[in-house]
């Protein structure tokens, strides 16, 4: 089922102000992710600096083997904050596809002149990184690959990955709100399962050394607080064949009325989140010489 990109940017420019208030279960999706970062990263920061140490005073050209991190769908800069206190010598950048939450990922860097200097922040599509193949060392994305078409990022990463570059990936997994996306009648909007996302990973030449699932449940003991967390959170309804009218009053109260019936059952209503964890890998080059076979004349 395809997204509609565009609601996808008006929903997270509508949540942006509000989503570092309730984003708690992406922040917490985020720690769990950079408990993966390759230690490999370590080994080529510590080569730039000493590159960069022996360099000439006179020396205007770029250091080739800069470490280099984009956090694809960085949203409001909690990761890309967090990689740039680790990696404090690593060129950064984050991408987005709202330019609200770009705006609030400049707001929260603009405490830190040195900080952000070192990172660009860029309005961008997944589906088409604007990086040239071979140029990053990690891409880093967290909760956003679910609102692109998986297979189509995963080889976008892997073409601007350099060779035994990593990427560090979190998604929704199906059953995400699926008891809430039922109340709604939104069950167009498909979210891989675990093997589909495994498959879609694989086939853009990424090597998964890593992937493992959570559950995360969220309880609400208000009908506008479960609304209210759902929308500022950009998990509306984005399927390219939603229906594009206005709910009726009347279905809407219903709903509500529904939502209501189960809090005042159970104490609370539940939203549930499948979230599936890849830790991949571009292979290296081989360093293997090719063997060239020749036949002989009387062979």
């Amino acid at each position: 089922m395809g997204i509609d990109k565009h609601q996808v940017q008006r929903q997270f420019n509508r949540s942006a102000a509000q989503y570092d208030n309730l984003a708690t279960m992406q922040r917490e999706i985020v720690d769990t992710l950079m408990i993966e970062l390759p230690e490999s990263l370590n080994v080529g920061i510590a080569r730039a600096r000493v590159d960069n140490n022996s360099r000439s005073d006179n020396s205007d050209c770029e250091n080739s083997d800069s470490v280099v991190i984009c956090d694809v769908g960085c949203g409001t800069g909690y990761a890309l904050l967090q990689l740039s206190n680790i990696y404090p010598s690593a060129k950064l950048t984050g991408l987005d596809i709202a330019p609200a939450m770009l705006q609030a990922a400049a707001r929260r860097f603009s405490a830190g002149e040195n900080t952000a200097l070192r990172v660009e922040l860029l309005q961008g599509d997944i589906e088409s990184l604007p990086f040239g193949p071979s140029s990053l060392n990690l891409c880093f994305s967290s909760s956003a690959i679910q609102w692109c078409d998986t297979a189509v990022a995963a080889k976008q990463m892997y073409t601007a990955l350099k060779p035994g570059g990593s990427a560090l990936i979190s998604s929704f997994l199906r059953g995400t709100l699926q008891s809430w996306r039922a109340l709604w009648g939104n069950n167009d909007q498909r979210f891989l399962s675990l093997a589909e996302f495994e498959r879609a990973i694989s086939s853009s030449g990424l090597v998964l050394d890593r992937l493992w699932t959570e559950s995360y449940i969220q309880s609400f003991d208000s009908f506008h607080g479960a609304l209210k967390s759902v929308r500022n959170l950009g998990a509306g309804n984005a399927s390219a064949a939603r229906p594009k009218g206005l709910m009726s009053r009347a279905r809407f109260a219903d709903i509500r009325a529904q939502v209501d019936a189960i809090i005042q059952q159970n104490g609370v209503i539940e939203l549930s989140y499948q979230v599936v964890y890849a830790k991949a890998s571009k292979p290296k080059a081989s360093n293997k010489p090719k063997v060239s076979k020749h036949r002989g004349a009387n062979e």
